[in-house]
């Protein structure tokens, strides 16, 4: 029942489940009762994405139904990440006017394209080489030991940090659900410009995963873990990489993408 409840067709509205749980437990404290059924929620939601530590929503916030709910308590919200404001108001200060206000960070120029580039399409394409031919172009993989969540994902000296990602059932239940929900409204419940998170890494695992080859050289560096056969996890990020809509050079992730192209483009 836990990953049927997250599946985004099976969501209702979460006045409903607040309403419930004001029956269930008559007399609290007005306020209190949200309170108490947002900390019930993300006491289960945790460790739901592997690496990520739960993040606790304001009482305050306006939450849509549980599959949102889980969204806001393991899926941080760049735009709200307090490290890099400064970044922001210099960045939005500097531009053309293109590029201003809060979000202007996480505007990525776009990645020009080139004669002859990685992907064997031609040009510069949007998408990075899988983990087999990156090994090829010099790319080592190491696993992060403690990263922030499992989106902290970096690329710097020819080296891909990423955090461990467990694949069973249940997390390709949840990754496909929270894709949807990005795609179907979330970017715009979390004012994001250029892209969804979600969305993103996933992009970039199925871009990683294309074929057994690729499984193993991630699991022998300790990133991927298969609790499913190796083609079965092959399949999944194909099939959610294809049914997925984003601008590839703008996502928030974009920065990490045209660097390894750029890496791979000149290491054939």
């Amino acid at each position: 029942m836990y990953h049927d409840a997250l599946l985004m067709e099976n969501q209702i509205p979460f006045f409903v489940v607040e309403k419930l749980h004001g029956v269930a437990f008559a007399g609290e404290v007005d306020g209190a009762e949200r309170d108490a059924l947002l900390d019930i929620f993300c006491k289960a939601f945790a460790g739901d994405l592997p690496s990520s530590r739960a993040i606790r929503p304001s009482s305050d916030k306006k939450i849509h139904h549980l599959l949102h709910l889980h969204y806001e308590c393991n899926v941080r919200n760049p735009a709200a990440d307090s490290d890099v404001t400064k970044a922001r108001n210099v960045i939005g200060t500097e531009t053309n006017g293109n590029a201003t206000g809060p979000l202007a960070i996480w505007k990525q120029p776009a990645v020009p394209s080139s004669g002859d580039g990685a992907g064997g399409k031609g040009g510069l394409t949007s998408m990075i080489p899988p983990a087999a031919k990156m090994e090829e172009y010099g790319v080592t993989f190491k696993r992060k030991a403690a990263p922030r969540d499992v989106f902290d994902v970096t690329f710097r000296y020819a080296v891909l940090h990423m955090p461990a990602f467990v694949v069973d059932e249940g997390a390709k239940v949840l990754l496909a659900n929270l894709v949807a929900f990005e795609q179907g409204g979330g970017r715009a419940a979390r004012h994001l410009d250029g892209g969804n998170l979600v969305t993103g890494f996933v992009a970039l695992l199925g871009s990683l995963v294309n074929s057994r080859r690729d499984v193993e050289v991630l699991r022998r560096c300790g990133i991927l873990h298969c609790m499913v056969a190796d083609d079965d996890a092959v399949a999944f990020f194909n099939h959610v990489v294809q049914y997925t809509t984003m601008d590839y050079d703008r996502h928030l992730l974009a920065c990490l993408f045209r660097d390894v192209r750029e890496h791979c483009h000149w290491n054939r």
